[in-house]
């Protein structure tokens, strides 16, 4: 992982400890479930949902972080870690964020930019530092990034490994183990070991899936909740508001995103399917979860689109300070009211807007002056 300068990692350390915690969710929430497996995993099996109890790993790190704290815990000091250990994923998770962005951008100050670009859009991210039972989201976030990490690196060994402890974290994270492992299985020349790592993946995933009911998870794949989903307008507003400003963007580099994509077909497929699985039972999961759920995917798509844009407005970037500085502070202008929900202060200077209108609006603004600036092609400050 590439080192991080200091003030970059503070601002980060100020978004995990500013965030507005809550302490006592609804018992209906998943925060019951996972407060109860990280009482027992394996005592818990028959009193929460089967697909909450398929994520064990979340709990069971709280679980023992909690027994290093007090013997026998309290239900406070369980909850205490669950806080302490979102604080700790979140800020883990933007500095392997940046280390990832930066190898491909390579510029520290747009890195950082565009690591914010993407947080400060989507509440999802803030979600898990206000309701930290959710541990499982941020994990999500943070092994797919390595999983996608190891991918492009082609490190296959690192893969299964990961794909391994992925699975007890989020049940959609076993596409990505799946076609990765395939994937590497039609590449690469030693089949016998690979074939063993795709066999191991997927007994653990039976095995996991074997020791739980599979009615809840089930009851959601029912063709008459799409159908029902098919006709929620708020579906259409979500939709709207997630991708729009996106699309404008990969409107201009399809050349680019296409190609990117076709190389890792593993991460699209599992991006596409996370995307899609909410929209499924929309008219059950409710406006919240489908956002919540559907950013799990559509960050991979933003991120592609973001630093393809990025590494290509570099090169103008780099031959005008002034855009150069654009891109710098974009993400005040992409900022948005989700700083003020989740945190005592917002650094979103146009938190009036309605928030879908600040990201049309200072996504076209960049897509314009990256247009005003190839056009020109205008010389100047090197950086």
């Amino acid at each position: 992982m590439k080192s991080i300068p200091y003030p970059f990692l503070f601002f980060y350390f100020l978004l995990a400890i500013m965030s507005i915690p809550q302490w006592n969710p609804p018992l209906e929430y998943d925060a019951y479930s996972y407060l109860e497996m990280a009482k027992g995993w394996w005592s818990s099996r028959d009193i929460i949902p089967a697909q909450h109890w398929q994520r064990p790993l979340p709990s069971l790190l709280t679980g023992l972080f909690t027994f290093f704290i007090s013997r026998p815990p309290s239900e406070d000091e369980y909850k205490l870690s669950f806080y302490i250990l979102s604080k700790i994923f979140f800020l883990f998770f933007c500095i392997k964020f940046y280390s990832f962005i930066d190898t491909k951008i390579k510029d520290r100050l747009l890195s950082f930019s565009l690591t914010l670009l993407v947080l400060l859009k989507s509440w999802p991210f803030f979600y898990n530092l206000a309701n930290f039972f959710q541990l499982s989201d941020m994990l999500q976030y943070i092994f797919t990034l390595y999983l996608w990490e190891a991918w492009e690196e082609k490190k296959e060994k690192k893969f299964f490994y990961i794909s391994l402890f992925s699975i007890f974290t989020r049940q959609n994270l076993i596409f990505f183990g799946l076609f990765g492992l395939l994937g590497f299985l039609l590449k690469k020349e030693n089949k016998i070991q690979h074939s063993a790592y795709l066999f191991i993946f997927i007994v653990a995933t039976t095995l996991l899936f074997s020791f739980s009911s599979f009615s809840a998870a089930s009851s959601h794949i029912n063709p008459k909740y799409l159908l029902e989903s098919l006709f929620q307008k708020e579906l259409y507003e979500i939709i709207f508001r997630q991708t729009i400003p996106f699309i404008l963007l990969s409107f201009f580099y399809w050349k680019k995103i296409t190609p990117y994509f076709f190389k890792n077909i593993p991460l699209f497929l599992f991006a596409f399917i996370t995307l899609l699985q909410p929209l499924i039972y929309f008219s059950q999961g409710g406006v919240a979860n489908t956002e919540r759920i559907m950013e799990q995917g559509l960050w991979i798509f933003q991120v592609v689109t973001l630093f393809i844009f990025f590494k290509d407005t570099s090169f103008y970037a780099s031959k005008n300070k002034y855009f150069y500085w654009i891109l710098v502070f974009s993400p005040l202008l992409l900022g948005t009211k989700h700083l003020i929900h989740y945190h005592y202060l917002s650094i979103a200077p146009l938190f009036f807007l309605k928030n879908h209108f600040k990201d049309y609006l200072g996504l076209s603004f960049l897509i314009m002056a990256f247009l005003s600036q190839k056009k020109r092609g205008t010389h100047g400050i090197q950086h």
